[in-house]
């Protein structure tokens, strides 16, 4: 008799204040509809109270399907039922009561599951894409749209067919009519719970708006880049597929130049991010975290540091969707202090791990065998690579002589290599001179300077080759003067010396042991406290202008030093 009563209250209010009622009722059973999602889905949250770990779901997500429900959901649901109820009167025969069932299904039903699918992507984080007209925007919006409609929509209708018409039946052969309110509030909060808690564990975390850096033709990147939006859905991952998000990429020199069209290796132009026309996505080197893997996938988990395991992939984007091949794991933070490791690796050591570093590693260790006695001698002694030559010589037991530029505080640039561990440091001017070779001999007196390590060319180059010892070598890793390479052909004869080209990106192509091997060594060195990473300038992506802007600008600071775009 209790419910009679409280169902009579109820239908008080509900006739005084209907809009009212109704939107404090739905706020209560969307709240309710959260609370079960968020468990089911495994999101809740544990707090501590009096010292016992309570699990909840209040979370921001909570409040705001709660207001969906008092103020968006019921007051459009309200006028809809409104008309239908004007149109269809209320005196309704059984089957009557099927055809405007039926007809709210096909017509309030679909209007409803749009509004609610806006307002999950809405809560979710669907922004507006700097750089997109209003055209672009609605249409990426309705697309979102029509997605949360196919997915949702059919499984809806169904379930609300068996629902309904079971309550129905149920209504009219064994509740009071007095009650039949309570009855049809309770059959549609259990519909309800079912199909919400489904959808969100379905369609929670489905689709991602991702970015990426492109070009259709090659030129100057000021002139060539924009900008493509696609959309990842993370629920259709294939069984080796993975979902990952971008932490960070910097702009090497390669990049430029294989946008301008003067690098030997080019991404090649796709249709695999959704366009009608092929593109070339931007960038080589960078680092990426794992958000959602493939069923088959058991080397990376969500939460996983990773890099891209190939050259040309294209890391100028916000996310990544791959194989779980294309990407070679790295530990985060977490799992090297887990390891017992003195250090995590930086997001700057993550993201320029694949070049520089390896470059140093492999041009001092895969070519000439250097002993504790023995010497290197290099030009751009003050470059990323230089300095992590210089390292990587103290790590390894050998000498290190390196040339920097002359300039107004040329001590305090030594006093900071040499801290780096430069056993000598001198200046292109002392490289050239005659007189300081004498020096240079009596420094390595008790040892040979078997290897030269060039990236300038020109004099020079030159310069470190004669220093070389009896059937040296000299590795060109680069030519920043823009001066062919001249070695003399006395050193040629009368010394042995060859002359070599390194091309990091060629020598590691086919060799994937040699790869695994060296960044297995650098992250190593990283976590012990032995390597120190060369600093990058930082700019960051917040969304407030188009990615490919915020990649043109640090194209054009580059000059003054290695740019590091942070996500």
């Amino acid at each position: 008799m209790s419910l009679s009563r409280y169902n009579k209250q109820y239908l008080g209010y509900l006739n005084k204040y209907p809009l009212l009622t109704k939107s404090l009722t739905s706020a209560v059973f969307c709240g309710l509809n959260e609370t079960v999602a968020t468990f089911l889905a495994g999101e809740s949250k544990t707090s501590n109270v009096l010292g016992i770990p309570i699990p909840h779901a209040i979370l921001s997500k909570l409040f705001t399907m709660i207001f969906y429900g008092a103020f968006i959901v019921t007051p459009i649901s309200h006028k809809m039922y409104g008309v239908l109820n004007r149109v269809f009167g209320t005196k309704l025969t059984p089957k009557m009561k099927i055809v405007q069932l039926l007809t709210s299904l096909s017509t309030i039903t679909p209007s409803l599951v749009a509004v609610y699918t806006t307002w999950l992507s809405l809560i979710n984080g669907y922004r507006p894409v700097a750089g997109n007209t209003l055209s672009q925007e609605i249409s990426r919006a309705f697309e979102a749209v029509k997605l949360g409609m196919k997915r949702t929509y059919p499984q809806l209708l169904k379930l609300s067919i068996v629902t309904s018409l079971f309550t129905l039946s149920i209504a009219q052969n064994f509740i009071a009519p007095d009650l039949w309110v309570v009855w049809n509030m309770i059959s549609s909060t259990k519909a309800g719970l079912l199909r919400t808690s489904t959808k969100y564990l379905t369609t929670r975390r489905t689709m991602i708006t991702a970015q990426a850096v492109v070009y259709s033709q090659h030129g100057e990147p000021k002139d060539v880049l924009t900008t493509h939006t696609y959309e990842i859905d993370e629920t259709k991952l294939e069984s080796n597929q993975i979902v990952a998000k971008t932490l960070a990429s910097p702009v090497n020199p390669s990049d430029i130049n294989q946008i301008q069209g003067v690098y030997p290796s080019k991404p090649e132009k796709t249709t695999d991010l959704g366009t009608t026309e092929p593109l070339a996505p931007c960038g080589n080197e960078g680092l990426f975290q794992v958000l959602h893997v493939g069923s088959g996938v058991s080397d990376l988990q969500p939460g996983d540091w990773c890099v891209p395991r190939n050259v040309n992939f294209g890391t100028w984007r916000t996310h990544a969707l791959g194989t779980a091949e294309d990407f070679f794991k790295i530990p985060n933070p977490e799992q090297s202090k887990a390891n017992g490791k003195r250090n995590g690796l930086s997001i700057n050591q993550g993201a320029t791990l694949c070049v520089n570093p390896p470059t140093a590693l492999l041009m001092l260790t895969h070519y000439v065998k250097l002993g504790p006695n023995d010497w290197f001698i290099q030009n751009g002694g003050n470059s990323a690579v230089g300095k992590y030559a210089i390292q990587v010589a103290r790590i390894l037991g050998f000498n290190s002589l390196s040339v920097i530029r002359d300039r107004p505080d040329l001590d305090k640039l030594k006093d900071q290599l040499t801290l780096l561990g430069a056993t000598k440091v001198i200046t292109e001017e002392e490289n050239l001179s005659k007189e300081f070779g004498a020096t240079i001999k009596d420094w390595t007196k008790d040892g040979e300077i078997k290897l030269a390590l060039n990236c300038v060319g020109g004099k020079n180059a030159t310069g470190i080759a004669r220093k070389l010892a009896k059937n040296g070598i000299m590795l060109t890793y680069g030519g920043m003067s823009f001066q062919p390479v001249i070695i003399p052909t006395s050193l040629h004869i009368f010394k042995n010396i060859t002359s070599a080209g390194f091309w990091v990106t060629e020598l590691l192509s086919s060799n994937f042991d040699l790869k695994q091997k060296s960044f297995n060594q650098i992250i190593e060195w990283y976590e012990d406290g032995q390597l120190v990473d060369s600093p990058s300038i930082e700019s960051s992506f917040d969304g407030s202008k188009p990615l490919h802007e915020v990649y043109q600008e640090a194209v054009l600071n580059s000059k003054n030093g290695k740019q590091l775009v942070v996500y």
